[in-house]
């Protein structure tokens, strides 16, 4: 007996992908939405804290675009004296916008049975053309006339490219939502394999430590507005501090107070320093390990390593914040880890509370006759 589908509804497989991949795209573009209403919740909320004057609609595009792996730009040209020319350029992803766009769309990924190559690129097609609006819907001009000349201020997000190792928004929101959607998909178990690992050697310490830089930013500066300021756009600040004291060079600079960015890591400090700070990341990836074995939790080495090295790299790399102006003007403002360092620092660290883990055993039934049941594949 054939059962023929309804008329007028097409469900061949070839339809059925095609829904999944319309379903890719439109999350790409929902994702870019998503951006955009959790930087503005982040600007009013700094509005409201008093450290910005600029308007929340205007400032929360820009953290949208930050949040996507993008960046802002500024330039300027004057006709007074000759003639005058600079630009300055602004990057580091505020977190919280960051994870936004991809909880957005693991949680899509993971619904949709399309497949995971060719869902990725639609998902970042749908990602890019929404970044074309919110690019077009930052650029703002301003021009000045007097008797002195001109001067003509453009500013908004940038497109391709920002500057340093930082993409434009188009490239980074492309990057950001096809790479997540790839390893929900094609690369989900091992994601899931290796993530524990990840979260307890990187992600719980981070939270911690950056609850602390929180309240040493409230005791230097008096103010609790500045505190909670950085808990809302670098709640994973503490990963890069954590793996900074583990030898990954680090530094730290704000435009007009230091000339070039210092740096904060513990070999700058000398020996002594170092030494601590090898023992600490070595204590806390032993406790770790013995977290894992407690729980009997299976990771094989290879998800566990590459997890934790991958998602050191990025959160270090993302949140590498920098504003860079006309060297007339000062150093430039920086907060940044190493990425490539910082990812070996958690190799090691990942490679220490595997071994401490060691072997886990699971009690397997027996046979009918007594026996172990055989293992299988």
């Amino acid at each position: 007996m054939t059962v023929n589908a309804p008329e007028g509804i097409d469900d061949t497989p070839i339809s059925h992908r095609s829904r999944s991949l319309v379903t890719a795209a439109v999350t790409g573009l929902l994702a870019v939405i998503v951006a955009w209403l959790t930087g503005t919740i982040l600007a009013l909320a700094l509005g409201l804290m008093g450290l910005t004057t600029t308007g929340a609609l205007e400032l929360g595009t820009w953290l949208a675009g930050a949040g996507l792996l993008g960046g802002w730009s500024q330039s300027v040209t004057a006709t007074v004296a000759g003639g005058l020319e600079w630009s300055t350029w602004a990057a580091g992803a505020p977190m919280l916008v960051t994870l936004a766009v991809m909880g957005l769309v693991a949680a899509t990924a993971r619904r949709t049975e399309a497949p995971a190559a060719i869902g990725a690129v639609a998902a970042a097609a749908g990602a890019a053309a929404g970044a074309v609006v919110l690019v077009l819907a930052s650029q703002t001009s301003l021009e000045s006339t007097n008797t002195a000349g001109s001067v003509t201020q453009t500013a908004g997000l940038t497109w391709w490219w920002t500057g340093g190792t930082h993409p434009g928004t188009l490239l980074g929101s492309a990057l950001l939502v096809g790479g997540t959607w790839w390893i929900n998909t094609a690369a989900l178990d091992w994601w899931r394999s290796g993530r524990a690992l990840a979260r307890g050697i990187l992600i719980i310490p981070g939270l911690v430590l950056g609850v602390v830089v929180a309240g040493a930013l409230v005791y230097l500066t008096s103010s609790p507005a500045v505190g909670l300021a950085a808990l809302l756009l670098f709640p994973l600040l503490g990963v890069g501090v954590l793996l900074s004291i583990g030898g990954a060079p680090s530094a730290a600079g704000i435009t007009r107070l230091s000339p070039e960015p210092y740096d904060l890591w513990t070999w700058s400090g000398g020996l002594m320093y170092a030494v601590a700070g090898l023992v600490a990341v070595v204590v806390l990836a032993v406790v770790v390990g013995l977290v894992l074995r407690a729980r009997k939790h299976e990771c094989d080495w290879l998800s566990g390593i590459t997890v934790t090295v991958l998602t050191a790299g990025f959160i270090t790399w993302a949140t590498d914040a920098a504003v860079v102006v006309p060297e007339a003007l000062g150093g430039q403002t920086r907060l940044a880890t190493n990425p490539l360092a910082a990812a070996g620092v958690a190799a090691v660290m990942a490679v220490i509370a595997l071994a401490v883990r060691g072997r886990v055993t699971e009690n397997r039934p027996k046979a009918p006759d007594g026996d172990s049941a055989p293992d299988g594949d």
